[in-house]
């Protein structure tokens, strides 16, 4: 966490991370400071909505890690699979989601990692069942950027459950279908409206 800290400072003393009246901008974009209430009760309501309304949820948090991910690759031009995994996970460990250990990376193809000191799982716990929809899309956004293919992703454990880790996989549509129970794809993800969307929003961002 020690790097995240010193990139942190880097991003202020080179202004690429800007705090003015009423504003915080990094890197050109415009960004807020959530209470993570604000998240809990947004995936509140996704649950109460049902699958649909959890994967529109996903799909909005996947829009933003893509578009934060994308700004940071640009920046650092960073060209190696390697880079840019690593700064996909500085970006979320610097926006407060927790602290990403990995299990497995294999470019084109999958990231399979813990996270640890979720601060949305927390408030969730104790729960029956894996609540990290937005962290799931977010996950999912960036790692499109990583790998260079539409990544989903899917929570296998949460610290909402167990009370100390979440375990993701983030990975190709074919991969998750060898790598994971296609019960846990089917109550997490429509795989065919999310990509649909995903392809779509690539499409538009490109034209920007």
């Amino acid at each position: 966490m020690v790097g995240v800290y010193k990139w942190l400072m880097e991003l202020l003393i080179s202004k690429q991370l800007k705090f003015e009246e009423g504003e915080i901008e990094l890197l050109g974009e415009y960004v807020l400071m959530v209470p993570v209430n604000f998240f809990v009760e947004a995936t509140k309501v996704a649950i109460k909505g049902g699958k649909r309304a959890i994967n529109d949820l996903y799909f909005s948090a996947w829009t933003s890690g893509f578009a934060i991910v994308d700004k940071f690759i640009e920046r650092y031009h960073l060209h190696k699979f390697e880079e840019r995994y690593k700064i996909a996970m500085d970006v979320l460990a610097l926006a407060g989601i927790g602290d990403y250990k990995t299990i497995e990376f294999l470019p084109t193809k999958i990231s399979h990692f813990k996270v640890f000191k979720n601060p949305i799982a927390r408030k969730f716990y104790p729960s029956k069942k894996v609540v990290d929809h937005f962290l799931r899309g977010a996950n999912a956004g960036g790692g499109t950027l990583v790998h260079e293919r539409i990544i989903n992703c899917v929570e296998l454990d949460c610290e909402a459950i167990n009370g100390k880790e979440c375990e993701f996989v983030n990975a190709t549509e074919e991969v998750l279908k060898e790598k994971v129970n296609s019960k846990i794809i089917k109550s997490q993800l429509d795989l065919k409206y999310l990509i649909k969307k995903e392809k779509k929003f690539m499409d538009e961002w490109k034209k920007k």
